[in-house]
């Protein structure tokens, strides 16, 4: 994992020592600045990889958790710049200026439900966030070692999540914190646990670099331990109503873009995990509607999320 970060970091000095042949400017960033949190990005990195090889990373919370996020493939760890930014880069919330509600439920693979909820209140110089995701798969069939049907029963995840992210007076740069009470429920079996996560973002005219740690403290559920991971994504801007972005997670790659229209639709599409995704959003007034679809082999995917 650490060799596919440095190959990351490497690629980010030659996009940004090509915008600077090509004369475009970094804009209040600098060039000094941006080497500077390139340096940190390598830094973190090296310490959130160097975990035990025995604990686990924690899939539910990797899954695809907002309905505009998922319709980008999930690469949106440099987008992060409404309310469900608490899943992805806690940063992003400290560049939000107004209060925010976004929730959404949607059918996973056509085998479990998936709900979440985010709301952001601005304070001071930054903004708190709340979150909320729930996954439940039922009826699964339970069998003996002969093939035997024995009944069925029902598995569960649930995380509640409260962050803060501060702009930290520099233009160009915001850090996230986010707490996590986390709960896994198996046939009647609930277990529980305590997560951080930590994050930063810097946001520029052209370019979003975004980067968060998650599970820095090695989660312990029951006997499970998650592993820190890395999540780290950059978002480039080559117009106005175009984003196009990329996300390292978990040893993989995600990919995504996002095009707005007029100021009120916006449509989007991503690939990740052998996964197409696409997507639109309407914005009327203070309302704002996003629905998604993925298609996999084990199924396909539809979500929808409204919020005001």
């Amino acid at each position: 994992m650490l060799q596919h970060l440095c190959f990351f970091v490497s690629d980010l000095y030659r996009i940004k020592d090509s915008l600077v042949g090509m004369k475009i400017g970094i804009c209040t960033a600098g060039s000094a600045n941006m080497k500077i949190y390139l340096l940190f990005i390598f830094i973190i990195s090296f310490l959130a990889t160097n975990a035990n090889a025995n604990v686990i990373g924690n899939d539910f919370l990797s899954a695809d958790t907002g309905v505009r996020a998922l319709a980008m493939g999930s690469a949106y760890t440099a987008v992060a710049n409404d309310s469900n930014s608490i899943f992805y880069n806690a940063a992003g919330l400290g560049e939000i200026k107004s209060a925010a509600l976004l929730t959404s439920y949607g059918n996973v693979f056509g085998m479990a439900s998936k709900t979440h909820a985010s709301l952001v209140v601005p304070v001071g110089g930054g903004a708190i966030g709340i979150g909320y995701i729930g996954l439940k798969v039922r009826d699964i069939v339970r069998t003996d070692d002969a093939g035997t049907v024995q009944g069925s029963f029902s598995y569960g995840d649930t995380a509640y999540l409260l962050g803060y992210g501060l702009n930290t007076g520099v233009d160009w740069l915001s850090l996230g914190i986010v707490g996590k009470y986390l709960v896994k429920e198996c046939n009647g079996n609930v277990k529980r646990g305590l997560g951080i996560d930590i994050s930063s973002l810097i946001i520029t005219d052209i370019m979003n670099i975004g980067i968060s740690i998650h599970d820095i403290n090695k989660t312990a559920i029951g006997n499970d331990v998650y592993s820190s991971r890395i999540r780290a994504g950059m978002a480039i801007k080559p117009m106005k109503n175009v984003i196009v972005s990329t996300d390292y997670y978990e040893g993989s790659m995600s990919y995504g873009a996002e095009v707005s229209v007029i100021q009120e639709v916006s449509f989007q599409v991503g690939y990740v995990n052998d996964m197409v995704t696409m997507g639109c959003g309407l914005s009327v007034d203070s309302i704002k509607i996003n629905v998604a679809y993925s298609k996999h082999d084990l199924g396909d995917s539809l979500k929808a999320e409204i919020g005001f």
